[in-house]
């Protein structure tokens, strides 16, 4: 008597790898895109940390927020994903480039200074247009005046 071998997967079992592998992935690329786009809308609020010390500064020396980008006197960062639109009342302006990831086409963050009684300056930081909570930082999450600090 021959003892027959297998050799090789079976069609179903071929199919049903198939199957569970397309299942996975349906879940995976989703919040693998969420994770892209997260991690570019904090890569390019990274982009501010200078032009905040710049305007505390300037604050500290004037007693007011900068109108513009010409007050501050100093180039406006940029990212791969992001650069600096402007300054307006203090108020940072970022908007996302071509090169990130299509959810934030026409997306645009802030960060806000709130000086204090002590002429210390508090930062908000959040959505200015178009940007989809879901994507910033917890940290992020403060409703921006879009006229920038106006000293009230």
């Amino acid at each position: 008597m021959r003892i027959k071998t297998r050799n090789g997967f079976t069609l179903i079992e071929l199919m049903i790898t198939v199957a569970i592998i397309g299942i996975l992935s349906a879940f995976a690329i989703p919040a693998y895109l969420n994770y892209v786009t997260r991690a570019q809308v904090s890569e390019s609020f990274q982009l501010v940390g200078g032009l905040q010390s710049e305007i505390e500064e300037y604050y500290a020396m004037h007693g007011s927020m900068p109108n513009n980008n010409n007050d501050l006197n100093v180039p406006m960062p940029a990212g791969k994903y992001a650069t600096i639109q402007n300054i307006q009342n203090g108020l940072i302006v970022i908007r996302f480039t071509s090169a990130a990831n299509i959810r934030l086409k026409n997306a645009v963050g802030a960060f806000e200074p709130v000086p204090d009684a002590g002429g210390n300056v508090k930062w908000l930081c959040g959505n200015y247009a178009l940007l989809n909570p879901a994507y910033l930082p917890s940290s992020c999450q403060d409703t921006i005046d879009p006229n920038g600090y106006t000293g009230g």
